[in-house]
């Protein structure tokens, strides 16, 4: 009896030994010690099989965002485990998973069409915008507290707010109106 074949063996051995040899590379160099360093890991090895039902298996859709967020996540973590990021610590590190489901929605909007592309893009497009102003706080880079700014320029979230909803208007009718010029 001949076993199943795997499609496209040759990508899942080349992230298999990119992944390990990394993992494997960072605990040679001593960046990565005992076997609790290496969990991570398995996160990425998770996004990466979820990402491969999809895309090579033809899977559901909904795996894409799951398998993005798993892999950066794992890699991130993989990364703040080998204390690669210097002496920075998770409080300061937590909008990169703000930026990690921005980006992974981002990628599953992209592979939508039409209204739902909209529906998912102004959303990543926000988290990933957030999360970098997140960020700029949380790494030192403004060394104004947020609160003392958000208690001034909280307006400034409506505008921002109506400033979505009028590109989403404005996107979603783009697209009736094609729907309705093609008919």
């Amino acid at each position: 009896m001949v076993g199943k074949r795997i499609p496209r063996k040759n990508l899942v051995l080349g992230a298999l030994f990119v992944v390990l040899g990394g993992t494997l590379l960072l605990w040679t160099s001593g960046k990565l010690s005992g076997v609790l360093s290496f969990w991570p890991v398995l996160l990425v090895i998770l996004g990466l099989y979820l990402l491969y039902r999809v895309y090579i298996l033809g899977g559901s859709e909904s795996l894409v965002f799951y398998g993005i967020f798993s892999a950066q996540a794992g890699a991130f973590l993989l990364l703040l485990n080998a204390e690669i990021m210097g002496n920075l610590y998770f409080r300061n590190l937590w909008p990169f998973f703000m930026l990690f489901a921005g980006v992974a929605l981002l990628l599953y909007g992209l592979k939508r069409k039409g209204a739902y592309r909209v529906r998912y893009l102004i959303p990543s497009v926000s988290i990933i915008s957030l999360s970098g102003i997140f960020l700029l706080f949380s790494l030192g880079f403004i060394r104004v507290s947020l609160k003392t700014i958000l208690v001034q320029f909280w307006p400034l979230i409506l505008v921002l707010c109506g400033v979505f909803l009028i590109l989403f208007d404005f996107f979603r009718n783009k697209i009736h109106s094609r729907k309705a010029e093609d008919h």
